[in-house]
């Protein structure tokens, strides 16, 4: 019994620390994590959404659709704005807002859908000191837990050697 609850349990930390790593990896500049066809932003400046929530913004290859609409976008400070998609150029990838133009980099787009405490739980997830303690220190034990163990093996061969050759000289 003891044995499975350990299993689980680390199979339970596997994939937590995949996962906060990946997502870790996978952020952008803007601190937005990007996935092959969406985005995703949990803060709390999306007026359609609280604070708690995990916003999914939907890439797209074309903007041209949403001319016109409320759209999110970061501006030179990197800060999260929402405007009106005054234009988009597809050839050159840039948009205009408020006849202030920016790349398709800065671009989020339009909400598609929140889901509701994910948000906290992976900024929670996401920072350096749960980082530290749940993912490097419990590695960084595992490692020295290792070589603790070599260093017994060794120890424990050489005494077999040497046990070996004084019965060896005694004959």
């Amino acid at each position: 019994m003891k044995g499975k609850i350990i299993s689980v349990i680390g199979i339970i930390y596997i994939v937590l620390s995949v996962f906060v790593t990946k997502f870790l990896l996978d952020r952008n500049d803007y601190n937005v994590f990007e996935t092959q066809n969406s985005y995703y932003y949990c803060n709390s400046e999306i007026k359609e959404y609280g604070a708690t929530h995990l916003v999914l913004f939907e890439k797209m290859d074309d903007y041209t659709p949403i001319v016109g609409k409320n759209i999110y976008y970061f501006d030179a400070n990197k800060e999260l704005k929402n405007g009106v998609l005054a234009s988009y150029d597809k050839d050159e990838k840039v948009f205009a807002i408020d006849d202030t133009n920016y790349s398709v980099k800065n671009l989020l787009g339009v909400p598609k859908k929140g889901y509701f405490l994910l948000g906290t739980i992976i900024n929670v997830l996401t920072t350096k000191v749960f980082y530290l303690i749940f993912i490097i220190v419990p590695v960084a034990f595992l490692l020295v837990y290792e070589i603790y163990l070599l260093i017994l093996y060794v120890r424990n061969n050489k005494n077999r050697r040497d046990s070996n050759e004084k019965s060896v000289n005694k004959n």
